[in-house]
Formats: structure tokens, sequence, C-alpha cells
């Protein structure tokens, strides 16, 4: 798992946005996303805070894979997908390291609920 955190750009991510303390705000739990080339599926809690998105991987697999919190303004949506069963965005995190972040379009519209002045997510 260590190895996988590497690769996909979570230690990365961790090391740049560190979460302090437990988390806040609305929980999705089980959740799916992609970073850089590894899927997380079902693996995740992604908390949608006023001012940040929250992921942290599921205890089993939390090796290498320290719990992150992104502020809003670090975060881009590039794309949008939908399909007949899933509709999921793409956000680049930014400044670098620049990864890519595939998760539900839902998180992404919860934030826009919480945030209803956010123009970039």
């Amino acid at each position: 798992m260590s190895l996988i955190g590497r690769l996909s750009g979570w230690r990365s991510l961790a090391e740049q946005y560190p979460r302090e303390g437990p988390p806040s705000g609305r929980a999705f739990h089980l959740q799916s996303a992609r970073l850089g080339w590894c899927d997380y599926n079902g693996a995740l809690t992604i908390n949608v805070v006023e001012t940040s998105l929250g992921l942290a991987v599921m205890w089993p697999f939390r090796a290498g894979h320290s719990p992150i919190l992104i502020p809003w303004s670090d975060l881009s949506v590039i794309q949008v997908n939908e399909t007949r069963w899933c509709k999921h965005a793409v956000v680049r995190v930014g400044p670098p390291p620049g990864v890519r972040i595939r998760l539900a379009l839902r998180v992404l519209e919860e934030a826009r609920r919480i945030r209803p002045l956010a123009e970039k997510v």
C-alpha cells in the first residue's frame, strides 16, 4: 500500500496538504476516486468542508496514505464526464505537484451547496 501511495501521488499530496485533527464537514463514506493511475474503489472517506476537500483511506488500506485536506483554492475542475451509470469530475491539484483526482460529481455538487459563491469548483 505504501508503494501505491507513492506512485499515485497521494504521498506528495499528504506532504503538501496534511490534515490536522479529526475530519469535519459532510462525509461521504465508502467512496471511490482515482489519483494518478491508481483507483481507490470504495476505500475512501471524502469530507466536504466550506474551505477544503478532505480525503482519507479506510483503516485496513491506510499504510502510506496519511489523511489530506486540500483547500478549494488549489483545486480546478478540468473535466466532467457523465455516462449512463456514473457522473464524475476530474480535478487538478495545484500549485504543483499537479496530481489529478477523479471523484464523484455529487461531491462537487455538495461543495457548491456548502459554498454557494464557489466559482472555481
